[in-house]
């Protein structure tokens, strides 16, 4: 029987580490928090023991995940159970120390939206850390995954 579920988004977190104006994060009124990790293990403990999802589980939404206090743990434990993830980052955190735990956590995909891939659009719409040549540093860092379901995708930014 196929699962139930085709695809299951989890938001780890609505925190981000950017304020684009391009993204309506900055007009969300929900209060920014981080999911309680317990919680997330239980929905990914039912999720895995029910069989519920057909792709990989989506960690994003509104958040940046890698914010999460607990990421690595929680990608740790989807690994135990043979949850495949598709992992949503903007790319500011994608140093060295995190980009060796994403391998080591063997998820399906990694997806970096590059929307302002020059340093003007970087400067201009980004607004947050690290500066333009460490972002481009990290993601190209996390060029080294061996495997083809690392994804680039690059967004246009609207004409203003």
């Amino acid at each position: 029987m196929n699962p139930p579920i085709k695809f299951v988004f989890i938001e780890l977190t609505n925190h981000c580490n950017f304020n684009c104006t391009f993204c309506p994060n900055a007009v969300m009124t929900r209060k920014r928090e981080f999911m309680d990790k317990e919680l997330a293990i239980r929905l990914l403990a039912e999720i895995a023991s029910k069989n519920l999802a057909e792709d990989p589980i989506q960690l994003h939404l509104m958040g940046e995940p890698l914010l999460h206090p607990q990421i690595f743990e929680i990608l740790e434990f989807m690994h135990k159970k043979n949850l495949p993830v598709r992992l949503f980052t903007n790319g500011a955190l994608l140093n060295e120390k995190n980009r060796d735990r994403i391998y080591a956590a063997d998820i399906k995909e990694l997806v970096i939206g590059i929307q302002t891939h020059t340093e003007q659009t970087y400067r201009d719409h980004r607004r947050g850390k690290p500066d333009f040549q460490t972002y481009m540093k990290n993601i190209r860092l996390s060029n080294i995954f061996s495997k083809p379901a690392v994804l680039f995708p690059s967004n246009c930014l609207p004409r203003w």
